[in-house]
């Protein structure tokens, strides 16, 4: 127990320091090098080049700080630098332009002031305490140029793995959902047990090695003088932990990537990009740091063998890359489908450094996926009972807040605090069945009543027009159709773009499908893989009519909506989601 409030601080500031430091040092030596794998990665011959910057680039990235955006030391306030911008351009650009030339990043610019933030549990345990870190502002320019010439090189050269989902332009969370999704339905429709293993890494992003990062960024084609310049960028980084009134002394931190940063996630990315290569029979999902194995077998005990065996190779990796993996939190799931039970209950496990012996990890019977619920059958029970408690709760307090606010906030408050919930994975849980759909549906019908001070036995779906809100399968249609949308004009990732071909492409028979572009549609076995998003997308995308087809995006959600809710108008129940796909082609 700390009785100075003087001495918190420090002993804050040093903890946060080293966290990554001592993890390292926990870890057993590894029987295999970090190049083993990376050397299995592209490697372009030709190494990245930074283009000289200008003042009107930096003054640009200047303008485009937002006026309330926090920073840290050795920083000037934002409306000052912005009305300077003119002025200090030119200097800033010469100073980057020296900085790469000599491969040397300013000493100054390296300083994190960090503020910490208490999560939960003993407040006298620095574990429990979150680290905000702010660096200059000047920084975060000098960044963002880096970061723009950097993706530019690694999306020329394709070289992030394709199902990595973090930190990348033009993917998201609903990609990598819907990515491990489609496979286990697709494992699931050719009578395959899937057996997917959730990772949870301690820290990762603070213990990345330096060394190890810096001969990835070679291999990559940061090389030479560039490579300097990150060594430089990464090394001697020091930051202070304010706590009230009170500031550390200086800590050195000796292995991660800066938190605060815009470099950071990139350079993580590029740090875990071979860690696929560790298995030729494993699939990784990855978003960031969140890690999550797929292995697929007709028979329960060749599944459990295999992946036990792999999952070996796979802790080899990361003991090779000095990244811990946290037993406490890591589990798996057994997909299947309901008719077909499980032989036994697989046993899965991995060696733990910490207790020097293999552990079991927990058998789930669902699990929470970047805040989507997947449960053993793919049913989406689990999600649908969760969000529908969150709903509940905000509908309550609808019924309190209506009496007193005028009901355009009111419908304000449905689409902030109700909405969200609604479409966040649509796309995914909205395959669940008409059963479980239907509670949801029942508590968007209470809020609208609610809203517009109408009886429980009146119709709602004259409220839904009124309130320009869609029921649940019509917002699914939409969800389902705005992916489509950027899946035909190829601004979705690779793995989203494979799930679908044109029927022109897989045979050549003049039909009405193949000439209007439309896309094939695959064979199903199951009822579950016919409702999945690679068989519904089809379906749903083939129904819109061409001409809706070549509008600009925005124009034509505008145009989605308009038809959607006037299918919606012309029916007297709500109609189930196979409908509403045959009725928006009938629309003029």
């Amino acid at each position: 127990m700390v009785k100075e409030a003087s001495q918190i601080p420090n002993i804050l500031n040093k903890h946060f320091a080293s966290v990554g430091t001592r993890l390292a040092s926990k870890l057993p030596p590894s029987p295999k090098h970090h190049l083993d794998y990376v050397s299995k990665c592209i490697s372009p011959l030709s190494s990245f080049f930074f283009e000289q910057v200008f003042p009107d680039e930096i003054r640009s990235e200047i303008l485009s700080i937002p006026n309330d955006k926090s920073y840290g030391l050795y920083s000037s306030p934002t409306n000052l630098l912005k009305l300077s911008s003119s002025i200090i351009a030119p200097v800033l650009s010469e100073l980057l332009n020296m900085s790469i030339k000599s491969g040397s990043y300013p000493s100054k610019l390296k300083i994190g002031k960090i503020t910490p933030i208490f999560k939960s549990d003993d407040e006298s345990d620095a574990n429990n305490y979150r680290p905000i870190s702010l660096l200059s502002n000047f920084n975060r320019i000098f960044e963002k140029i880096m970061y723009k010439r950097m993706t530019s090189y690694i999306e020329q050269h394709d070289l992030l793995y394709p199902s990595q989902y973090g930190f990348r332009k033009g993917h998201s969370t609903q990609h990598a959902i819907l990515d491990i999704i489609n496979d286990i339905q697709a494992n699931m429709n050719q009578r395959l047990l899937s057996c997917g293993v959730f990772i949870d890494l301690k820290k990762a992003f603070d213990t990345v090695d330096h060394e190890i990062l810096l001969n990835k960024l070679n291999h990559y084609g940061f090389r030479g003088i560039i490579n300097d310049w990150f060594s430089s960028y990464l090394n001697n980084r020091t930051q202070t932990t304010q706590v009230g009134q009170h500031i550390s002394d200086k800590a050195i931190i000796t292995c991660g990537v800066p938190q605060g940063s815009v470099l950071g996630p990139l350079l993580f990315l590029l740090y875990v990009n071979d860690i696929h290569k560790c298995s030729n029979k494993l699939r990784f999902y990855l978003f960031a740091d969140d890690t999550n194995i797929l292995y697929a077998d007709k028979n329960v005990k060749a599944l459990e063998t295999t992946i036990n065996f792999e999952l070996g190779k796979f802790y080899v990796w990361l003991t090779a890359n000095k990244l811990t993996l946290n037993i406490k939190k890591s589990n798996f799931i057994v997909f299947h489908p309901y008719q077909k039970q499980l032989a036994y209950q697989p046993k899965i496990c991995m060696f733990d450094n910490e207790q020097n012996k293999y552990v079991d990890l927990e058998s789930k019977v669902y699990i929470k996926y970047l805040g989507v619920l997947i449960d053993k059958h793919l049913s989406w029970k689990h999600h649908i009972d969760a969000i529908a408690t969150k709903i509940s709760k905000n509908v309550g307090l609808i019924a309190k807040l209506r009496h007193y606010v005028p009901r355009k906030i009111l419908l304000n408050f449905y689409k902030s605090l109700i909405q969200p919930y609604l479409t966040y994975g649509l796309p995914a849980w909205g395959q669940a069945g008409k059963m479980y759909l239907n509670k949801i549906l029942i508590l968007q019908k209470r809020a609208l009543r609610l809203l517009f001070f109408a009886d429980v036995r009146d119709h709602a779906i004259p409220l839904f027009l009124e309130a320009n809100v869609l029921p649940i399968t019509f917002l699914y249609h939409e969800c389902v159709a705005s992916l489509m949308y950027d899946i035909n004009s190829n601004n979705a990732p690779i793995n989203m773009l494979h799930l679908f071909k044109e029927t022109s492409s897989v045979h050549s028979y003049n039909t009405r499908s193949s000439t209007s572009g439309n896309l094939y549609v695959q064979n199903s076995r199951l009822e579950m893989q016919r409702r999945s998003f690679s068989r519904l997308g089809v379906r749903l995308w083939n129904e819109i009519p061409c001409h809706m087809r070549v509008l600009p995006k925005n124009t034509f959600k505008k145009v989605l909506r308009t038809s959607l809710l006037h299918i919606l108008q012309n029916e007297d129940d709500y109609i189930q989601i196979p409908v509403i796909i045959k009725k928006i082609g009938e629309v003029d």
